[in-house]
């Protein structure tokens, strides 16, 4: 019984009846698996980046830069205008100051896990584009597939 062939570029010998694949077909194969791997991993840094901001509303999350330059600008002179932060501020009824290092607190905490997503995606990249042999593509799509975010 012949087995089921294992990829488009595998052709069966019909003298030993074994799929067998040329060098310059396993090359292309191989390059085709890592770029593949490369759109997964981009994919999983957007899923733990995305985990980060569950519960957000998108409006919210786009405001997140505004948030951040109007409290950093009014942290270094408190007579800039914040249009976004004075209304947030009011609707919530919370104290302004309080909100502001709120802001620039979380800006910051979010800013180092999204340097730890970074960071560690291109360290996956950097060891993907160093590959040669199928193994080693396998063994670090598990890896992948398996990471997790840890901002300690």
């Amino acid at each position: 019984m012949i087995e089921p062939q294992p990829s488009a570029a595998h052709e069966l010998n019909l003298d030993t009846l074994t799929w067998e694949i040329s060098t310059e077909k396993q090359t292309a194969l191989f390059t085709q698996q890592k770029e593949n791997l490369l759109n997964k991993l981009a994919d999983k840094a957007d899923q733990l980046k995305n985990s980060l901001l569950a519960g957000y509303p998108q409006t919210e999350i786009e405001s997140f830069y505004r948030q951040e330059k109007e409290a950093l600008a009014w942290q270094a002179d408190n007579s800039t205008e914040t249009p976004m932060l004075t209304q947030i501020a009011q609707n919530r009824g919370v104290p302004f100051e309080i909100l502001v290092e709120k802001v620039i607190e979380k800006s910051a905490q979010f800013a180092v896990v999204i340097g730890i997503i970074i960071g560690q995606r291109q360290a996956f990249e950097d060891r993907l584009l160093a590959l040669k042999t199928p193994e080693e593509l396998t063994a670090l799509e598990q890896e992948i597939k398996q990471w997790q975010l840890n901002a300690n």
